[in-house]
């Protein structure tokens, strides 16, 4: 008979007395049906009886595996550490990364240049002359349409030839 595959490990552990009340009463109750289990049971007793009784001798270990061990004590000394190994290559990224996005970056531009400005003191405004600014004067007050003219004719306005209907030659 087969013993069950689910059952091995609960038994094993019934057999060397590690096993918790609970599971230890399941075990025994499948076992009293079981064949298989109880075969497997009364096997595991047999080893752990045996490995109680067991006494545990030194081990010498060979001249081949103390030189294995050596020379793998050795080699991992002579390994950078971790942060050198891991440190070197981070900062080889940064560096790449840094220069990529410079590259993209726009170049800088010319200096600018310093632009002194000067302080003007403001002549009095006039507005365009316009024929909506005329009415738009004369409809608030004749005194604005008055002072409205007074300030065009005090801008200086430069000389300019002025074309009259009837100072028109027409030759052919």
């Amino acid at each position: 008979m087969k013993v069950c595959a689910k059952n091995r490990k609960p038994l094993a552990w019934l057999a060397v007395g590690a096993a918790d009340e609970d599971v230890a009463r399941k075990m025994r109750a499948h076992v009293a049906e079981c064949e298989g289990c109880r075969a497997y049971l009364a096997e595991m007793e047999d080893v752990a009886n045996e490995t109680r009784d067991a006494e545990a001798r030194p081990v010498d270990p060979s001249p081949f595996l103390r030189r294995r061990v050596r020379r793998a004590i050795l080699e991992e000394r002579r390994q950078p550490a971790l942060l050198w190994r891991v440190a070197i290559p981070g900062i080889g990224f940064a560096a790449i990364f840094i220069m990529y996005f410079a590259r993209l970056a726009p170049a800088p531009g010319p200096e600018p240049i310093p632009v002194q400005v000067a302080i003007q003191t403001e002549a009095p405004r006039v507005p365009d002359m316009t024929v909506l600014t005329y009415e738009t004067a004369a409809g608030e007050s004749p005194d604005k349409l008055d002072s409205l003219l007074t300030a065009q004719g005090n801008r200086g306005i430069s000389p300019a030839p002025v074309y009259r209907a009837g100072s028109l030659r027409i030759t052919d």
